[in-house]
């Protein structure tokens, strides 16, 4: 019988966030960074945790809060400064998005050594702009995989320092998403199998610029096959 799901907050590398432990005390043998969208906050993924974790035995959930408050929501937070009025400046974005990895490279090598699991147990996933910051840093590691939600590579320098051993890629894509269209999805493609990394697209017919739970069917099995 699965206990009630706890939710607990906790700091890594200087990043408060949600975790959720496996059902039943069992030991975190694998872990999945869930980094959230531009003006929301670490709550938004933890909608997510219990339909996770009831298919994803062994394996932790954590959500961090983005490390800069977004002026646009009370409580929302961002991983690189965007303004949705002056829309997408790829110069400037390539930039913040590139200074901000160092966040998440700290993220990801505090979070092993905090759980004492190695670094290919640990999927790093996000959502929009999470997905972005997913692709530009967990390139650079032996990570058991990325999972991006609706997000796209806006950083193809960062991927000059990608490690032999990339991670394998799932995208999970609304087909009516008008925020990030799925144009710039095949553009992120185009640039990721020219460099012969692993990929798998899964669209999700009827869904706009969320994630829900038609998408987390994909993510679930991703998750399992990659932690076998």
């Amino acid at each position: 019988m699965k206990e009630s799901l706890k939710i607990e907050t906790i700091t890594i590398s200087g990043l408060e966030g949600k975790l959720a432990r496996p059902h039943n005390n069992l030991k975190i043998e694998s872990l999945v960074i869930m980094l959230h969208g531009w003006s929301i906050n670490s709550n938004y993924m933890t909608n997510f945790f219990p339909i996770l974790l009831n298919k994803c035995y062994h394996t932790a959930f954590y959500a961090p809060d983005a490390p800069y408050a977004c002026t646009h929501t009370g409580d929302g937070r961002q991983w690189f400064k965007f303004d949705p009025e002056q829309g997408v400046d790829f110069f400037k974005h390539n930039k913040d998005v590139e200074s901000s990895t160092r966040v998440i490279e700290d993220l990801i090598m505090d979070a092993a050594k905090s759980f004492k699991i190695p670094l290919s147990r640990i999927i790093l996933s996000g959502y929009s702009q999470g997905g972005v910051m997913t692709l530009a840093e967990g390139t650079k590691h032996n990570l058991a995989g990325l999972l991006v939600f609706a997000g796209v590579l806006l950083t193809p320098r960062t991927l000059q320092n990608a490690h032999v051993h990339s991670p394998e890629i799932m995208f999970i894509h609304g087909e009516n998403d008008e925020v990030m269209p799925l144009s710039a999805l095949e553009y992120t493609k185009q640039i990721l199998s020219e460099k012969n990394y692993k990929l798998e697209t899964v669209i999700c017919e009827g869904s706009g610029h969320s994630m829900n739970e038609l998408s987390l069917q994909s993510a679930i099995r991703f998750i399992c096959g990659r932690f076998k």
